[in-house]
Order: structure tokens, then C-alpha cells, then sequence
């Protein structure tokens, strides 16, 4: 969050472009919540914020274009009259009707030819900065579904604002799967030159940090239950944020019936977030490949993890398949990594999902699993 606040600020005091910041981690560990949080900085300092994720079967570069016309629809006429034109031109750029700015635009085919979408933005932040904003916010979600030809135009896009030597008053931020450097390499080579941060489980501090920050705190945490709800946390900010909604149900604090949250209220928590992450995972089963199941199958055998050399073997399969399956399981949130070679369940609960679906099938043992007990915050 640091690295986005100093972006933001460096493109406010200075209306320079800051470059692309992309934040990396599994599904689960907070990318999109990071994303809101910037935005709501952003906005908070004066920042136009074009919001948008990829994927949903529509080009990125469209979705972006849309969400900018949106928020310029708000803003004075004024400055909706100056950047009409150039708006159109972008609009052509990427092909998106986007939205009405309730002001005419000239023919397109009155221009001689098309901005790069590099180019449009350049002119549009310029007149957004010159209007008396901060600059233009850019803020995508999943980038790792946008299509090629959308990466192709804003991959290429970040890069020349970064080169530009006049100023470029946009702040980009994205969010993605781990492979997601990969990916976006795959389509254009310079994207290794991006700076990626990975996303990592919040340590204890920021775990207790996170639990009071939930907006149901206000009630008290009584003794043992707070470092209770950290063990069943373990750092993941998907079951803090459930456990400390469901302790929070369950100490009663709409109606006052106890003095705050207990560690029997962190017990009852904690088996309604197992559940709720076993319904998520269990609807997205269907979605896993047969080397995949596998794969999670193996595991189950083994409560402290496996090799991938281990999988490979147990599974018959091509090392370079498994690692394959290895990294998309990693990508969607099912397994965990450690010192690349290590594979665990990122989640307990999802040992009780794999057994449930495959049983002794692939050699997965029935082997039941939940969260930590509440009772165990060692």
C-alpha cells in the first residue's frame, strides 16, 4: 500500500506518470480489496478513477475507456467540452461507444488518423490536470483475462507514458494471479520491465490490525479470543474477514447480549468460514482438469505437503505436467508453494472438499479437515 500512496502522490505533486504497479498473489489473499482501497485513496486525492476488470467476454481497453467517459460525465462542462474531441478519438482508438457526455463531438472523419491509446491518455490526464484534478487513476482487476489484443494496446501504452519527457499525469495499478508476469510477457516482452509486488499472508501484527479494522469491531475482543481468531486465520485476509463477521453475529453485539467476543463465538466462526470456503471450492471443482484433481488427490495423502517430484511420481505424469497443474491450482487459490518445491493446501478446509469429491480415487485418502481448532492459538 506504501508503493501506491507514494505513485499517487508523486503523480499529484508533480502530474508525472507514475509507472505500473502490479500486485500479484493466489485468489484469496486480498488483490481486489487492495485495488478498492487504492481507488478510494485516489479518489480521496483528487484522482478521476477508471476502475475496471478484465475478462467478462469484453476487450479490457474498452472497459477502461467506458469507466473514464463515465466519471468525466460527472465532472463540470467545462472541462466535458475540452476533452470531448480527444474523447471521441480515443473512444475510435479502442472501438467503445462508452458513455454520453451530453456534448456534441465532431465527425470522426474529420481526423486525419487515430491516437495511440498511449497518446489519448497523455492529452486527456493533461486536460483532467489543467481542469484542477490530480490526474487520471487506472485501476484494473484480473489482468491476466485480458484478451491479447487489449494487452497489446496498454502494455505498450504504460511503457511510452513512462518515456515520455513531457508529463503524463496517469497512476496505473493492476492486480493478478502469480503467473500473471508470464502472461502478460507472452504478449509483449517489455512487461518484464513492470514492477510486480506478491502479495503475502498477513503476519500476526497486521492479522489483529485487520480484525479490528473490520467495520462490526467496535465490539470488544474479551481475553484469548482475538489470538484465537488469529491462529484460525493463519493470515489469510479472506478468513479473517469471514471469521471476524461471523464472531461478530455471534457474540451477539446487535443486541447486547454479551460483553464482546468470547472464545466460544471464534469456535462457531470458525466452522461457518470453513463452510462457506468449502461451498466456493467445491463450486469451483468442476473447473479443475484431470491431472489437476489429481494432483489434489495426491496431497490429501500427506498432511504436511509433498514434493512436486513426489507428485510426479505417484502420479505417472510428465514433471513438466505437473508442474503445470501445480502452478494453475497455485494461480486459483487451491494449493500453496513453499521454497518452490513444497505443495499444501493453501486452505485446511480444502482437504474435506478434495476427499469428499474423489474419496479413495487417485489415491486421496478419506482424510477429514477444518481450520485450526480456536483453542490452539500456539
Amino acid at each position: 500500500m506504501a508503493a501506491a500512496k507514494q505513485r499517487l502522490d508523486t503523480v499529484a505533486s508533480g502530474g508525472v506518470f507514475a509507472p505500473g504497479l502490479f500486485f500479484l498473489a493466489p485468489r484469496g489473499l486480498g488483490k481486489t480489496a487492495l485495488l478498492e482501497e487504492i481507488g478510494s485513496l485516489a479518489a480521496e486525492r483528487g484522482f478521476v478513477v477508471a476502475a475496471a476488470t478484465a475478462g467478462n467476454g469484453q476487450e479490457l481497453v474498452d472497459v477502461i475507456a467506458s469507466a473514464i467517459r463515465r466519471e468525466l460525465s460527472k465532472g463540470p462542462q467545462e472541462l466535458r467540452q475540452r476533452v470531448v474531441d480527444v474523447l471521441a478519438r480515443l473512444s475510435v482508438t479502442v472501438s467503445v461507444p462508452g458513455v454520453q457526455l451530453g456534448v456534441s463531438a465532431p465527425p470522426v472523419s474529420q481526423y486525419d488518423g487515430l491516437l495511440t491509446f498511449a497518446a489519448a491518455l497523455q492529452e486527456l490526464s493533461t486536460a483532467v490536470r489543467e481542469a484542477g484534478y490530480a490526474g487520471v487513476a487506472i485501476i484494473v482487476d484480473e489482468i491476466q483475462q485480458a484478451t491479447n489484443e487489449s494487452l497489446r494496446q496498454l502494455l505498450p501504452a504504460l511503457q511510452e507514458l513512462g518515456g515520455r519527457t513531457f508529463n503524463s499525469p496517469v497512476a496505473f495499478f493492476a492486480a493478478g494471479v502469480v503467473s500473471t508476469p508470464r502472461t502478460l510477457a507472452a504478449v509483449y516482452g517489455f512487461a518484464e520491465r513492470f514492477e510486480y509486488r506478491m502479495l503475502e499472508r498477513l503476519d500476526d501484527v497486521s492479522a489483529a490490525i485487520a480484525f479490528h479494522a473490520n467495520p462490526e469491531s467496535e465490539v470488544e475482543w474479551l481475553p484469548g479470543s482475538l489470538d484465537a481468531a488469529i491462529a484460525v486465520a493463519a493470515g489469510h485476509p479472506f478468513i479473517i474477514q469471514s471469521v471476524g463477521h461471523y464472531a461478530w453475529e455471534e457474540s451477539g453485539a446487535t443486541q447486547a447480549l454479551k460483553p464482546g467476543i468470547v472464545r466460544a463465538d471464534i469456535e462457531v466462526a470458525s466452522e461457518l468460514a470453513a463452510r462457506d470456503l468449502q461451498r466456493i471450492f467445491s463450486a469451483r471443482w468442476e473447473d479443475r482438469t484431470d491431472a489437476e484433481r489429481e494432483v489434489l488427490g495426491q496431497v490429501a495423502r500427506y498432511p504436511d505437503g509433498v514434493s512436486r517430484s513426489v507428485l510426479a511420481l505417484a502420479i505417472a505424469l510428465p514433471r513438466d505436467a505437473v508442474d503445470r497443474a501445480v502452478r494453475e491450482l497455485y494461480d486459483d487459490g487451491w494449493l500453496d508453494v513453499r521454497g518452490l518445491e513444497h505443495v499444501v493446501y493453501a486452505y485446511e478446509g480444502i482437504r474435506a472438499v478434495v476427499t469428499g469429491r474423489l474419496g479413495s480415487h487417485g489415491g486421496a485418502t478419506q482424510v477429514t479437515g477444518q481450520f485450526p481448532s480456536a483453542g490452539d492459538s500456539s
